[in-house]
């Protein structure tokens, strides 16, 4: 029998061949509170870029796998970014965030869709969420649930030398 781990990271790993490396190195974001997103301020961190959006079913079903993939590894360097794709007033989004406990960061620009980053990342649907290593690649898309949450032990496990930012380190905790 294969050990899971090894399951999980063949599925990353084959995942991310048909992404294109270079859109994350031109990656570009202001999120709700005003904070500029780059590639290079996220240099050092594990990344899950999720395009989502209010009304996807789908999207919704992940907010647990979100929240508890933030609880056990954003201490240790790892990072949801989420991307709304929902068409509707900045404050109907913020007001869904604030009810349903969603705290990290959110990207909303009202064009859905038709937004620069859905059409950077070439997104067509939602869900849809890339996994970013601690050097910048691409090594997973469309990790959801138990496989998502079982990759991600050893990549916040791999260490970064050139992280000196709080937050962006692995630390040697247990998950």
């Amino acid at each position: 029998m294969i050990h899971r781990g090894l399951i999980c990271a063949l599925l990353v790993f084959a995942a991310a061949g048909a992404a294109d490396a270079s859109i994350w190195e031109r990656f570009e974001a202001r999120d709700l509170e005003g904070r500029r997103w780059t590639a290079t301020e996220l240099d050092g961190r594990v990344v899950l870029l999720d395009f989502w959006a209010t009304w996807c079913a789908p999207c919704l079903a992940e907010i647990p796998t979100l929240r508890r993939a933030s609880e056990r590894f954003g201490d240790r360097g790892f990072l949801v970014l989420g991307v709304s794709l929902d068409r509707g007033e900045r404050r109907d989004l913020e007001s869904f965030l604030r009810r349903q406990g969603i705290d990290w960061p959110q990207v909303h620009d009202g064009r859905g869709l038709n937004g620069p980053l859905a059409r950077e990342f070439s997104v067509t649907a939602v869900p849809r969420t890339f996994l970013v290593d601690r050097s910048g690649r691409i090594v997973g898309i469309d990790l959801k649930g138990g496989v998502l949450l079982a990759a991600l032990p050893a990549l916040v496990a791999a260490p970064n030398a050139a992280c000196d930012r709080p937050g962006c380190g692995s630390s040697p905790a247990a998950d």
